[in-house]
């Protein structure tokens, strides 16, 4: 009888970004537009796997002082009570219950912490962690939320500087609505990412590691575009 090494638990980055590649402060940059419930259904399959979620410095002291008292739904229960572990070099002046401060290496955190018993640990926000990680190779799926917008500037998810990294496109979802952007090429470009097997643990179930986008149309209203609201938790990134 052989022995099998237990699977590891998956690292899963949930980000929303524009066209031209941009993931900060979609909401006080507004070029991201709420088009109704697909958001909050893609974010809360999201988040219904997971059970620690990883945060940079600069996104929990965004968060602390929003989600205790929030009441946007299912988001909020799970991020208070969800074991938060943030990554920064000095205490944390803000309080907010399941916060863990780590000062170690995130890379070397985030393996250990993969080999423990556990569902995914999501990164949510956090784009320098995100980045970090990524550049690592220990985030095993993006959930990506692509706005059909070009934000013309801010803090990039992927950066020119790493190595080659292929992902599988296992599931993309158009948003509904009318559409005021062509995404085809976009859509073309995602699907052909799916050639080359990342090398896996054993005992791990699949060649590739995964890959999720939901396409994002914007919906014309009556009073014109309807940006998405400040007070919407997808508006701190």
């Amino acid at each position: 009888m052989t022995d099998t090494a237990p699977a590891t638990r998956r690292v899963v980055l949930y980000e929303l970004i524009s066209l031209d590649g941009f993931a900060d402060d979609p909401g006080e940059g507004q070029w991201l537009v709420d088009t109704g419930t697909k958001l909050g259904d893609f974010l809360a399959e999201t988040i219904a796997t997971q059970d620690a979620v990883l945060l940079g410095r600069r996104t929990y002291e965004k968060w602390a002082p929003y989600w205790p008292t929030a009441q946007v739904q299912p988001f909020a229960d799970f991020i208070n009570a969800t074991p938060k572990y943030v990554f920064t070099s000095s205490p944390l002046d803000l309080d907010w219950t399941q916060s863990t401060p780590v000062a170690e290496d995130a890379a070397a955190f985030v393996a250990a912490l993969k080999r423990q018993p556990g569902a995914d640990i999501g990164i949510h926000g956090s784009l320098s962690l995100a980045r970090a990680l990524l550049a690592a190779h220990l985030v095993d799926e993006l959930r990506l939320v692509l706005a059909p917008s070009l934000a013309g500037g801010g803090k990039r998810l992927f950066g020119d500087d790493g190595d080659l990294q292929h992902f599988e496109l296992i599931e993309s979802e158009r948003s509904g609505g009318a559409s005021s952007c062509d995404t085809d090429d976009v859509r073309e470009t995602s699907a052909s990412m799916t050639k080359r097997p990342r090398p896996q643990a054993e005992g791990a179930s699949g060649g590739y590691r995964r890959y999720r986008s939901q396409r994002r149309v914007l919906r014309q209203r009556s009073g014109g575009w309807q940006p998405l609201s400040r007070s919407s938790p997808w508006s701190i990134a």
